[in-house]
């Protein structure tokens, strides 16, 4: 055996297990905080095949501008934009058809106007045609 531990006497070495255990029985304790902590700085900073936090923000950052940019009226190319051209398209639409709505249903007066007219002139040449015998 070395000298070094023959020559430690009991003073010496109770002294230094006591603390080895002690600094176990901590490390055992605080074994679990430290690892959420770690898990946590793993998560914020992040690594090669997984983006911390802060390079997923500048991510959705980027992606609220794109949508921002699509939301927002800018001289024609954006979904509002677009939105607002078929609004706009669908009214005039609706008021074309209120309006041919109106002129078929006067054409339909119309034409069954004429075709009493017509089934009058038709009864009319029967009469002329086949004058029917005074009783």
């Amino acid at each position: 055996m070395p000298t070094w531990i023959t020559d430690m006497g009991a003073a010496t070495v109770f002294p230094v297990l006591a603390a080895l255990v002690i600094l176990a029985w901590a490390g055992a304790k605080m074994w679990h905080p430290l690892s959420k902590v770690v898990r946590f700085l793993d998560s914020l900073i992040g690594a090669e095949d997984n983006p911390g936090l802060l390079d997923r923000m500048k991510a959705l950052e980027a992606d609220v501008r794109t949508i921002h940019h699509e939301v927002t009226p800018n001289s024609g190319g954006s979904m509002k934009d677009a939105v607002g051209r078929i609004e706009t398209y669908q009214r005039d639409q609706g008021s074309q058809i209120t309006t041919l709505t109106g002129r078929f249903e006067e054409h339909l007066t119309l034409a069954e106007r004429r075709d009493s007219r017509i089934d009058d002139l038709a009864d009319a040449m029967e009469t002329l045609v086949n004058p029917t015998e005074p009783a």
